[in-house]
């Protein structure tokens, strides 16, 4: 059944909220398409979606919509020219590893300005952040969880991103205080520095693999949780500086 025309999606809402930021004509890419809730509701010139198994009817794609039908490695592997993208929204598989290998590509085809949106980032409990989605889903089961929250170790790669502060900024927006239904996520982009290099993202800097280590005070300084408001603020504020500023430099 075909979903994505009559279900509100709040990912869209946001990424559509960035892209109305952007000069025009906008472009956007997505890592993980699922049944294409996000992808088919995002409002830019030109849409490319990657995902091994899309799982909608591609018929209904548009003439500036183009779905690759494969793993994110693969697609990478065969486009590394240069920047393209204004959004990139890093969706895919839910292991810390290899979204931080599509955050690091996805910076190689980023336009200059343009902004990673990281999804999952806040596991909402210990079995949710478990990285085998089947297993989490038993897990839930048996303790009798409500709903079906899967979010893997998604969280971990902020480690990294920490690590490059000189040449990334970067903000969490968690507005569930306000609407629990809108999934927290990390929005990263380049700071003026002119010597980031996407491989300096390394996986050594993930932070812990536990949940309970990680979460234990609540969500950590490293994730500089905001609103969405005071996130689009920043994002306005960036696009509108001259060039070789150092928005976002301080740890």
């Amino acid at each position: 059944m075909d979903r994505p025309w009559v279900r509100p999606d709040h990912s869209s809402e946001r990424v559509n909220a960035i892209l109305r930021l952007m000069p025009e004509p906008t472009s956007y890419l997505e890592i993980g398409l699922d049944d294409g809730w996000t992808f088919l509701k995002v409002a830019a010139a030109s849409l490319v979606g990657v995902d091994p198994e899309p799982r909608f009817d591609q018929r209904k794609l548009t003439k500036n919509q183009v779905v690759y039908a494969e793993p994110s490695d693969s697609y990478f592997g065969r486009h590394r020219g240069s920047d393209l993208f204004d959004v990139v929204f890093v969706d895919g598989l839910h292991t810390a590893e290899q979204t931080l290998r599509d955050i690091q590509n996805a910076f190689r085809l980023l336009k200059p300005k343009g902004v990673v949106v990281i999804d999952d980032v806040i596991p909402s409990d210990s079995i949710s952040a478990i990285p085998d989605q089947a297993e989490s889903l038993r897990l839930r089961r048996i303790e009798r969880l409500p709903g079906s929250a899967w979010h893997g170790d998604v969280f971990r790669v902020l480690g990294s991103i920490a690590e490059c502060r000189a040449w990334l900024n970067w903000v969490t927006i968690d507005d569930r205080a306000t609407d629990d239904r809108r999934n927290p996520q990390t929005l990263v982009w380049r700071t003026e520095h002119p010597r980031f290099k996407p491989d300096f993202l390394s996986p050594e800097s993930l932070l812990p693999a536990s949940f309970d280590t990680v979460f234990q005070q609540g969500v950590p300084d490293v994730f500089r949780t905001c609103s969405e408001s005071d996130a689009l603020s920043l994002l306005a504020q960036r696009l509108q500086a001259p060039p070789h500023d150092d928005l976002g430099t301080t740890p």
